[in-house]
């Protein structure tokens, strides 16, 4: 009777190293359309830094992407490897300051807002309710205004 493994029964499969570092790059492919544009309107062609509003954006819709696949932010050793990549992807060099910031910073109302934004556009895009996320645009350009 011992050839039936019952403790694997219920225990997500958790993606591989490749599949995270695949999701960090179709969660970033929008994003980065989107820091382009705020790049046009706000920075003369510059990229601009991170907020605590548009970290929240970030960790938002990287939250979105990961559960409508069935994986959740929470689960460490899935959540923080996708995000930081995807952080790598945004704002090269930075990451290593911005994953902390934004770990840390996840109960701070501006980091919240951010979070509830990018979430809920993430899924409005993806149900076609929306046809291009502008979020991370406005997190960015709300500083500057």
């Amino acid at each position: 009777m011992g050839w039936f493994n019952w403790s694997s029964i219920g225990e997500p499969k958790r993606p591989t190293e490749a599949e995270m570092l695949s999701f960090a790059e179709l969660i970033a492919r929008p994003l980065n359309h989107q820091l382009d544009m705020a790049a046009d309107m706000f920075g003369q062609g510059r990229r601009l830094d991170p907020n605590p509003r548009a970290l929240g954006y970030v960790y938002g819709w990287t939250d979105a992407f990961l559960r409508v696949r069935g994986w959740d932010m929470a689960d460490k050793a899935v959540g923080m490897p996708v995000l930081f990549h995807s952080l790598r992807r945004l704002w090269p060099g930075q990451e290593g300051r911005l994953l902390p910031y934004t770990a840390d910073h996840l109960s701070d109302s501006a980091v919240m807002a951010g979070m509830m934004h990018g979430g809920q556009q993430y899924l409005d895009w993806q149900n076609k309710k929306i046809s291009a996320p502008t979020g991370l645009v406005r997190c960015l350009g709300e500083e500057l205004s």
